[in-house]
């Protein structure tokens, strides 16, 4: 029994050094793409610190604890201030203008339940719905919903992700107005669409997103493309809406530095782990909605339907 508690103190001990190391690298900012990718697991070094400040308070570590409780708190603060702290874009509006739903979706080029997700997007009653990962057979899949959604908008990317060509499309029951698309130069990926919604003669618009990963290669095409989006955002006139995949969370630097130019504000609603979708309480959130310019939102996590990510759905509102 002795030898035992020697060893899970070894192991604690290392742990909480562990801990520290990550939880530094990940508040670093202009660092390559591995140190960076630290940041997108606050939550994670925040309960697993939990974890060793009760073990070291159980086995009556003093100094141990405090710093394990040190580090708690560390990763805590980037979390609530994500999720929790709240923005000026949740704020009711004192006149409602309008209200819509907006359901966004990376559907898995992987995922071959078709017809669970199309009564799954029926069953939402969304006006709009952005997918991601959209390829031949889920176009196929989803052609019957044109008499709920008259509206799409469909780009494709221009290279094929392990033998699939997959792309972006957006499905509406409103009008969408001067649709645009953009790619990457280097690796022909889609990464975004953008249309104006002719939404009771008050257009606005909405950016549909799926950026590449932050990592290896990717890693400099995905900072790319948050730039262009970035420009292409500020120079849009009007309330705007930003949904879908952008492979980065809220406490990545540059996801931050993007909110800040761009003047976004997350949706309210709270944590929303979005990725992987099969153990959503430790995962983590990299899809989002952001919006702005007299518009809010508010977004719930939907159910797991074959995908890896978890559908997200969206109340947005603007002033009247």
């Amino acid at each position: 029994m002795t030898r035992w508690i020697t060893v899970s103190e070894r192991i604690a001990i290392w742990g909480l050094a562990a801990g520290v190391l990550v939880t530094a690298a990940g508040f670093l900012q202009a660092v390559p793409w591995w140190i960076e990718v630290f940041a997108h697991f606050h939550w994670q070094y925040a309960l697993g610190s939990a974890l060793l400040t009760v073990f070291f308070l159980f086995r009556r570590h003093a100094r141990a604890a405090v710093i394990a409780g040190l580090v708690l708190l560390l990763n805590l603060y980037p979390v609530a201030d994500a999720h929790f702290a709240g923005s000026p874009g949740a704020v009711a509006a004192a006149r409602l203008g309008g209200q819509l739903k907006l359901m966004s979706f990376n559907l898995w080029y992987r995922n071959s339940k078709y017809g669970a997700v199309k009564d799954y997007i029926i069953r939402s009653e969304a006006d709009l719905v952005f997918l991601t990962e959209v390829t031949n057979p889920w176009l196929d899949a989803l052609s019957s919903l044109e008499t709920i959604y008259p509206y799409r908008f469909h780009t494709a990317d221009k290279g094929l992700f392990e033998g699939h060509r997959s792309g972006i499309m957006v499905l509406s029951n409103r009008p969408l107005i001067e649709p645009r698309a953009y790619f990457d130069p280097t690796s022909g990926h889609a990464f975004a669409q953008v249309v104006r919604v002719d939404d009771d003669n008050a257009p606005w618009t909405l950016f549909g997103v799926h950026l590449q990963k932050p990592l290896f290669e990717e890693a400099a095409l995905q900072e790319r493309q948050l730039s262009e989006l970035g420009r292409v955002v500020r120079e849009t006139e009007g309330p705007i809406a930003i949904a879908g995949d952008f492979n980065a969370t809220p406490y990545s630097p540059k996801f931050r530095a993007f909110v800040s130019a761009t003047g976004v504000n997350r949706a309210a609603g709270g944590f929303n782990a979005s990725w992987p979708s099969l153990v959503r309480p430790l995962g983590i959130p990299i899809d989002h909605v952001l919006t702005g310019r007299g518009m809010r939102a508010r977004t719930t996590i939907g159910s797991h339907i074959g995908s890896d990510h978890r559908p997200m759905h969206t109340v947005i509102e603007w002033d009247g």
